[in-house]
Parts: structure tokens; C-alpha cells; sequence
């Protein structure tokens, strides 16, 4: 997988990957996404792809900021 120092985005597609068998390992620190909302999926993506020293931005809607259920152990491991 390539890493980036800088990875910039505005989210486009959803989800239509199975985060439990994900073959490059990108929600094991953070959390599984829920399979219906793809925002925390490509926000982890995103976050997986970054070098240690690389910075990234993306756009996502508001309701990744309230929304229940996994997401909100999501938010707390990414604070």
C-alpha cells in the first residue's frame, strides 16, 4: 500500500468493502466502520495511507460527528 505525506479529499463513493476482511488492515487501530455509512471507512482509509509525518483533510458530512453506534468508539480512538 502507498503512503502519502499529504492526502487531500472530498469523500465520493461508499463503502463496498468488508471491513472485517479488509486484506490491508486499515481498521484494526481505529475501529470497524459500520457496513451501511462508508464516511468512517474512507476517513480510516485515508488515516492508513498517511506516513507518520504526513498530514490529511476530507470533507464528510456533519452526521459523521454525531452519529451513534461504532462511530462514536471511532471519534474517541482518533481523538
Amino acid at each position: 500500500m502507498l503512503l502519502f505525506i499529504k492526502y487531500v479529499s472530498d469523500k465520493r463513493w461508499s463503502t463496498g468493502i468488508d471491513p472485517l476482511n479488509d486484506p490491508h488492515r486499515r481498521f484494526q487501530d481505529f475501529g470497524t466502520p459500520p457496513d451501511k455509512q462508508g464516511d468512517y471507512a474512507y476517513l480510516l482509509h485515508i488515516v492508513h495511507s498517511l506516513k507518520s509525518t504526513g498530514k490529511g483533510a476530507c470533507i464528510l458530512p456533519r452526521g459523521v460527528l454525531f452519529r451513534g453506534n461504532a462511530e462514536v468508539d471511532i471519534r474517541k480512538s482518533l481523538i
